[in-house]
Parts: C-alpha cells; sequence; structure tokens
C-alpha cells in the first residue's frame, strides 16, 4: 500500500511538477503524523494495524526518501529491476531491499533499519548564528539538537540528511545539506554573505515529528 500511495504522489507530479511532488509527499506525512492518535506507534515492517497512516502514508514518505537518497535514474531502475525479478510472485521486504543493493550497488542497511524496521521518527530543535568576520565575510554556525525520545522518555538518536536553506539579504538562496546523527550537533559555514533567514528542511524531504526553532545556544556543550 506504501508503493500505491507514492504512485499519486508520481502521478500527481506528472501533472503539478516538483512543487506538486513536495506538496502531496508533504499531506503524506501530515496525514501520517495524525495518524498516530489513532493506531498508536509501531514500525513499517509487519504493522500493527495495516489500515492505516503508517502502511499507506509513511510507506509513501520513505519510498519519496529513498528516492531523494538514490536520485531518480537509480530510483527507478532499481524499482524496474524489483518488478522484473519478483514478476507473477511474492516478495518480502528483505528481497525488496536486496533488490534494490543490486541495482545500485549501495549498502542501504542504514536506510531500512532506520525508517523500515525501526518504530517513530526523528524530531529536532534547531538555531542559528552568524556574525562578521574581522577579514571579511561571515561565520555561520547551525546547532541542531535532537529531541525525540521513546514511550520510558528515552532520548532516541537517528542518522538523517538535513536539507538547510541560507537566505542572504538580497533573498538569494544558499542550500547545505548535513548529517544529523548526535544528540547536539554544530556545523559551520563560512560565507560570503549576510545572513537574512534560515528554512530547515523547507520541501520536506525528511520524515520529522517535529521541527521546533530556537536560538542559536541550543542544548549543552556543542
Amino acid at each position: 500500500e506504501g508503493f500505491a500511495s507514492y504512485s499519486e504522489a508520481v502521478w500527481y507530479e506528472s501533472i503539478h511538477g516538483e512543487d506538486g511532488l513536495r506538496d502531496y509527499v508533504g499531506s503524506q506525512m501530515d496525514s501520517y503524523l495524525a495518524w498516530h492518535d489513532y493506531e498508536g506507534y509501531f514500525a513499517l515492517y509487519d504493522p500493527a494495524y495495516s489500515w492505516g497512516g503508517t502502511v499507506y502514508d509513511k510507506g509513501a514518505v520513505v519510498l519519496d526518501m529513498l528516492r531523494t537518497h538514490l536520485g531518480d535514474e537509480l530510483f527507478f531502475g532499481a524499482l524496474q529491476y524489483y518488478g522484473e525479478e519478483y514478476a507473477y510472485e511474492n516478495a518480502t521486504t528483505a528481497e525488496f531491499e536486496i533488490a534494490v543493493e543490486q541495482y545500485t550497488g549501495q549498502d542501504l542497511i542504514w536506510f531500512f533499519d532506520a525508517w523500515v524496521y525501526r518504530v517513530g521518527e526523528p524530531s529536532i530543535l534547531w538555531g542559528y548564528e552568524s556574525r562578521e568576520l574581522a577579514e571579511g565575510g561571515y561565520q555561520f554556525d547551525f546547532r541542531v539538537e535532537q529531541t525525540a525520545s521513546d514511550f520510558d522518555g528515552v532520548l532516541q538518536l537517528w542518522g538523517f540528511p538535513l536539507e538547510v536553506v541560507i537566505v542572504d539579504s538580497e533573498g538569494e538562496e544558499n542550500i547545505s545539506t548535513f548529517w544529523v546523527e548526535q544528540e547536539n550537533q554544530v556545523f559551520s559555514l563560512c560565507v560570503d554573505y549576510e545572513v537574512d533567514r534560515v528554512l530547515v528542511d523547507p520541501d520536506r524531504r525528511v520524515l520529522l515529528g517535529e521541527i521546533v526553532e530556537g536560538d542559536g545556544q541550543l542544548g549543552e556543550d556543542v
């Protein structure tokens, strides 16, 4: 059903382009998160309930994240390879993972472990600082703190790419992608423009439970 739901997004993309795809996948993320109140939390693999947001919506979003990671050529090529390998047969989740790895030549255990076999999704608190340097230019510090916890209140850490768009005083957008994997992290860039504002995952390419803006002094000892 996740494949079927993502097919809806791809169809919408064919009519409305990239913006339409991002809007549709964003609505699937919202639907999945809203379903938590009704179906609870469980992994996409071997779901506790087969007709709700996890199976339909999260399934679609995970495929979109895999597409973002692989790129269109590898992603759609892998789907065709998978279909040809198991045409008119049954296939398991593990066999899908193997087929994609065989076609792409990539180790995707980290991806499937995080998004298919694991319960929940990450949440973040973020902030930034920008200061002018004596020798010219600016230092941009982006700080991010992971905040998702399990039912016992234990912090849960994830590894994922986070797209950050830095908008300068002229309105030009400068895109950077940071790999988030620790509780508290700071990413520093030297830039030649004054930072006006920052957008975090504006295209919603990662399934995040919450994205909360704080200040530039997040966490401890970052």
